[in-house]
């Protein structure tokens, strides 16, 4: 029977490498890229977010697969 800690520890490195390797990857991409996306790109949206929640009528909370949470205001004009 295992060590529920050598498990806990397990499954914590593993998202550890999960995570390392997600930010390669991600790397990878910006740096083949010139910095300029001149259109809408599925991909990289996917890969960078995880979700988009609704605040309010002129805000919306963006949370990227890294954890960063942010809020941004959206106008109507």
């Amino acid at each position: 029977m295992q060590n529920p800690d050598m498990a806990e520890a397990g499954k914590k490195k593993k998202l550890a490498e999960n995570y390392e390797q997600r930010a390669k990857d991600i790397d990878a991409f910006l740096s083949g890229n010139s910095g300029q996306i001149p259109e809408f790109d599925n991909d990289l949206v996917r890969r960078l977010v995880a979700s988009i929640r609704v605040i309010s009528a002129d805000r919306i909370q963006i949370q990227f697969q890294s954890g960063i949470v942010m809020e941004q205001e959206i106008g109507s004009e």
